[in-house]
């Protein structure tokens, strides 16, 4: 009977990790979205604001090809929701390396907003965002 006992204990802990869903789900708020439309192999983005960095990545590690596009998502647990507008800057990842593009967007702060952006530029000295919202 004990030896019974244990597997049954055990079963649903196994079966619960099968289940692929978040145990809270944060809404988001508002959005960056980063369209590639250069020939520059990216694997990510980077953003940095007032209160905070983030990055978005393939999670498969692969290059971000030329039409794909990657999202930063906000959520109202953002301590900087309380503020009209914040400046962004953009980074791009190539190669492991984190490169500057030394451009500065002050983005509304809106909820439901997606705040779009285009990726152009042959090379990375060329690269540079162009908002299209």
């Amino acid at each position: 009977m004990r030896k019974m006992i244990l597997p049954l204990l055990i079963l649903p802990l196994l079966a619960s990790g099968c289940i692929n869903q978040p145990i809270s789900e944060e809404k988001s708020f508002m959005s960056v979205t980063i369209v590639n439309e250069s020939d520059i192999p990216v694997q990510g983005f980077e953003i940095d604001y007032e209160s905070g960095k983030g990055g978005t990545y393939n999670a498969d590690g692969s290059i971000t090809k030329k039409g794909e596009e990657m999202t930063f998502e906000f959520t109202e647990e953002n301590e900087w929701i309380s503020s009209d507008e914040h400046d962004f800057s953009f980074f791009l990842v190539v190669d492991e390396e984190s490169y500057d593009l030394q451009q500065v967007f002050s983005l509304e702060i809106v909820e439901n907003r997606d705040h779009r952006f285009r990726l152009v530029g042959e090379t990375l000295e060329e690269a540079r965002l162009q908002l299209t919202d």
